[in-house]
């Protein structure tokens, strides 16, 4: 593979989530109860795929870099993949699954989850490998830090939305913060993150980090600093059919836009 960067071209590394939706339940189980859900799907979940789906419906060139071991789950993943049309760089090298399974059960409009997590590992060279090349890239939390300095030495811009956990903060994600170029909280992220309460402050707090970083608002849209202003842009017009893997959508959207060479209030 080339060193040359390709202008259109959005690679992403993450792990991969298999989910188990169990719908139509009037409520959840209580303990010792056991429901019968209306429906049962088995679906690939969110993160990296479905952010790399979303840019590549809109015509971008993308590449998944993942983690796929001997799992039962193993064949259907690859099929869903390619039925997508998504390019699979497998860079696992543990003795595991190398994903994440998730029971989801969604009930009143909310969504609940049990997940089981294996391993992720691979080896630094073969990830840069994968990776390079890119012109986006879509960085996974906590590792491959000298990666992805590589890489935006090379030229690419490197972007991530490391979802909710209820620790997190600015002084343990300041490192791989700082690598970033634009980094997609959503709105309870950004605040538990900075300890602001609320959009505008976070989004200040996390400028000093990110050279772009862009707070999604839900149904209110998206906030941003641009020409050093502080910019809301509302969602398109229209129904909210179903609002899982918005943020995923989202951060394809955006970075497919980006390759495209569109001002930041375009993306």
């Amino acid at each position: 593979m080339s060193n040359t960067v390709n202008d259109k071209m959005i690679a992403a590394i993450g792990k991969i989530n298999v989910d188990l939706v169990f719908g139509g339940l009037k409520r959840l189980p209580d303990t010792g109860e056991e429901l019968y859900s209306e429906s049962f799907d088995v679906l690939l979940g969110g993160g990296a795929p479905a952010s790399l789906y979303a840019a590549a419906s809109l015509g971008a060139s993308v590449r998944y870099v993942g983690y796929l071991g001997k799992s039962f789950f193993a064949p259907f993943i690859k099929k869903e993949l390619a039925d997508k049309g998504i390019p699979f760089e497998n860079v696992y090298t543990g003795k595991g699954s190398g994903i994440n399974v998730t029971c989801v059960m969604p009930v009143g409009g909310e969504r609940s989850f049990v997940t089981y997590s294996d391993e992720s590992v691979a080896d630094e060279d073969r990830v840069y490998e994968a990776l390079k090349g890119a012109s986006v890239v879509i960085a996974e939390y906590g590792k491959y830090l000298s990666v992805y300095r590589r890489l935006k030495s090379e030229g690419a811009v490197v972007a991530g939305d490391f979802g909710f956990d209820e620790n997190m903060n600015i002084n343990s994600y300041a490192e791989t913060l700082k690598l970033l170029d634009y980094y997609f909280p959503n709105e309870k992220e950004a605040c538990l993150m900075t300890g602001k309460s609320n959009a505008r402050e976070a989004l200040d707090e996390l400028a000093k980090y990110v050279p772009h970083p862009v707070v999604t608002l839900a149904s209110e849209g998206a906030m941003f600093i641009e020409n050093g202003e502080k910019v809301t842009l509302p969602p398109p017009k229209g129904d909210c059919i179903d609002a899982t893997g918005a943020g995923d959508a989202f951060m394809g959207g955006f970075l497919y836009a980006l390759a495209e060479g569109k001002k930041l209030s375009e993306c």
